[in-house]
């Protein structure tokens, strides 16, 4: 997670899902004097995060539908999704990039990346993000952010013997 901080100058989060949630277990604060903030511990609508999203698009449908519901979901900004065929569009969106996004949709002016990481039978068992003000994350570095954030999910997915997403372990 340091080593994902000091690559792009922000803060990475650690969060895994509890059930409709994500419970954010650890993070890296950035050095920069504006910066994203949340508390460890803190538990968040899973489908209002780039870490939940992330964790949603290593699911499969039927079990993402079992784990939200038919929704309507809690909209906790305006750019939350809150119907089930944008949540499931997003994570199937995150599945192609192999990152999802989450510009605002946890906290205005907040933009987020996250990536899955899994465990030996493929599934995700917690996600890494990036955490920063949008001012400091626009769209133009999301491909490349997505690609530092899912090269360090998959370095933990295989430290702890997982399956990376392209089947390599």
């Amino acid at each position: 997670m340091a080593e994902l901080r000091d690559a792009v100058g922000e803060t990475i989060h650690l969060s895994v899902a509890e059930g409709p949630w994500v419970v954010l277990v650890e993070k890296v604060e950035s050095g920069n004097p504006v910066r994203t903030y949340s508390a460890v511990g803190t538990r968040y609508p899973i489908h209002a995060t780039s870490a939940g999203l992330a964790i949603l698009s290593a699911t499969p449908p039927e079990a993402v539908r079992s784990i939200l519901g038919d929704g309507p979901f809690v909209g906790v900004t305006p750019e939350t999704p809150t119907e089930l065929a944008a949540v499931l569009e997003s994570a199937r969106q995150a599945e192609q990039l192999g990152y999802a996004v989450g510009a605002g949709t946890r906290h205005a002016e907040v933009t987020a990346i996250g990536a899955a990481i899994r465990n030996a039978a493929g599934q995700p068992i917690a996600a890494l993000s990036i955490s920063a003000p949008s001012s400091r994350m626009p769209q133009e570095v999301w491909a490349a952010y997505g690609a530092r954030v899912r090269a360090a999910a998959d370095r933990v997915t295989a430290r702890l013997g997982g399956v990376i997403a392209d089947g390599d372990a």
